[in-house]
């Protein structure tokens, strides 16, 4: 099309043609999903505007495989969701070591594209390494989600004075935020378990499971609200209602908040009890820790600069 377009415009201003990729970060999870977009440089279409006049399928040809290789470097290829669970559990483990916030989302997601590009080619050439790697990574995972330990805690020095703090800050704070929480939780109790029972029912597969509840939430809510309005009207009269109407926003945001908090807190929690009851948990789990960072190094030596940068595809690699 755009070539076609370029053709009719007889050399007017030019269209240009940017790639722009998205990376996800728990696509399925309704509010934790997130994406990163970002846009890369213009396609070159000058020679092919030309090759159009005389060889259009030749061109348009070109075009496309131009605008793939554009794509292919602004988007992570991660091949499926456990695959891209385990690539950024890894980027965050290889991360920990650094301050908070060392890379920002380009540097991470161009991390990730390299990590991806490494691993097909690894995996046409060290298979059994490969996949003895990927099982590694997938226990050490799964033990700290058993210890409700998150990788970061392992790098981390829990002394009297901080954690004092923190258990007062965090206690202190919901706390306070208790009784508009507990509003907010009785308000959107039913449309929030009604949407939940649609989507379960529906079976949606879960890159669009978020897309359900949201479609559904639309519907479920609003009516929902109408009902427990019109009862609390009866109840308590026109004042109650105006009350009702005024914390529903702020009532819905508090209890999503202090319920991230109240579970964020509760794991933390249990993840510094463990590692103080269990002296020995934090040594074996950082060990585990290391050694895959190792493995990581020695499978990254492995792989040419030209893949690892994606200046050359792994296929066209000679082993």
């Amino acid at each position: 099309m755009l070539l076609e377009v370029e053709a009719a415009m007889g050399g007017g201003p030019r269209v240009a043609l940017v790639p722009v990729g998205l990376v996800y970060h728990e696509p399925g999870t309704f509010r934790a999903g997130r994406a990163f977009l970002q846009v890369g440089a213009s396609v070159i279409t000058d020679d092919l505007v030309e090759m159009h006049a005389t060889h259009p399928e030749g061109a348009a040809q070109l075009l496309t495989e131009r605008l793939a290789a554009a794509l292919r470097r602004e988007i992570v290829e991660s091949e499926d969701r456990e695959t891209h669970r385990l690539l950024t559990a890894l980027e965050s483990i290889t991360r920990a070591d650094g301050p908070a916030g060392v890379r920002d989302a380009a540097a991470r997601a161009e991390w990730m594209r390299g990590a991806m590009r490494a691993y097909r080619y690894l995996r046409e050439r060290e298979p059994w390494r490969v996949l003895g790697f990927r099982g590694e990574v997938e226990r050490y995972l799964a033990d700290l989600g058993r210890a409700g330990l998150s990788d970061r805690a392992l790098t981390r020095r829990y002394e009297a004075g901080p954690v004092s703090r923190y258990v007062l800050h965090e206690g202190a704070s919901l706390l306070v935020a208790l009784p508009l929480a507990a509003w907010g939780i009785a308000s959107h109790f039913l449309p929030y378990e009604l949407t939940s029972l649609v989507v379960r029912a529906l079976r949606p597969e879960p890159d669009e499971e978020a897309t359900f509840k949201m479609v559904a939430s639309v519907i479920l809510y609003p009516v929902c609200w109408l009902a427990e309005g019109y009862l609390v009207w009866r109840l308590g009269g026109p004042w109650l209602l105006g009350l009702f109407a005024a914390l529903l926003a702020p009532g819905g945001f508090f209890a999503i908040a202090w319920r991230d908090r109240i579970r964020r807190v509760g794991r933390d929690t249990l993840g510094f009890l463990r590692l103080v009851l269990d002296q020995d948990l934090r040594r074996r789990l950082a060990e585990r820790r290391a050694t895959l960072l190792g493995d990581l190094e020695s499978l990254t030596r492995l792989v040419p600069a030209p893949v690892l940068t994606g200046s050359e595809r792994p296929e066209e690699t000679p082993s």
